[in-house]
C-alpha cells in the first residue's frame, strides 16, 4: 500500500516537486535565519521586529525561487501566481508571528529556535496550497 502511494507520487511528479520545494525551503530558511541573526545580533533590533523583517525578506526569496524553480512548469498566469503566493505568505506571516511569540513567551527565549518552530509549522501548509491551488494548471473547458 505505501509502496503504491509512493509510486503514484513519483509518476505524477509530486514527489520531485516536493523535494524541489524542500530544497528551496532549506535555502530560504538559511537566508531567513541569517537575516534574523544579522538584525538581532549586529543591528540590535528587538526579537519581534527582527523576525518580521527577516520573514519578509525570506518570503520574497521564497516566491522568486519557487516561481522560477519548483513550479516553473506551471501554466498558471503570473498574476495568479503573485496573488496566490501573497495570500500564502500573508497567512504564513500570521502563523509565523503567532508561533514565534508563543515560543518566546512560554517555551524559551531564543528567537532562532522559535523561527525553526515556525518554519516547521508553515512548510506543509505552504506546499499544499501552492501545489494544489496557486500553481494548479488551468482547467480545460
Amino acid at each position: 500500500m505505501i509502496k503504491s502511494k509512493i509510486t503514484e507520487l513519483i509518476k505524477r511528479g509530486d514527489l520531485k516537486r516536493f523535494l524541489k520545494f524542500a530544497l528551496v525551503g532549506g535555502a530560504v530558511f538559511i537566508i531567513h535565519t541569517a537575516m534574523l541573526w544579522f538584525f538581532k545580533r549586529i543591528l540590535l533590533i528587538p526579537n519581534l521586529p527582527s523576525s518580521i523583517i527577516a520573514y519578509l525578506i525570506g518570503a520574497l526569496c521564497n516566491f522568486l525561487l519557487n516561481n522560477f524553480f519548483t513550479f516553473r512548469d506551471s501554466d498558471a498566469v503570473y498574476k495568479r501566481r503573485i496573488l496566490g503566493f501573497a495570500a500564502v505568505a500573508a497567512t504564513n506571516f500570521i502563523l509565523n508571528t503567532i508561533v514565534v511569540n508563543v515560543v518566546l513567551a512560554y517555551i524559551l527565549d531564543n528567537v532562532l529556535l522559535a523561527t525553526v518552530a515556525s518554519t516547521a509549522t508553515t512548510m506543509c501548509f505552504s506546499f499544499f496550497v501552492l501545489h494544489k491551488i496557486v500553481y494548479k494548471p488551468k482547467q480545460s473547458l
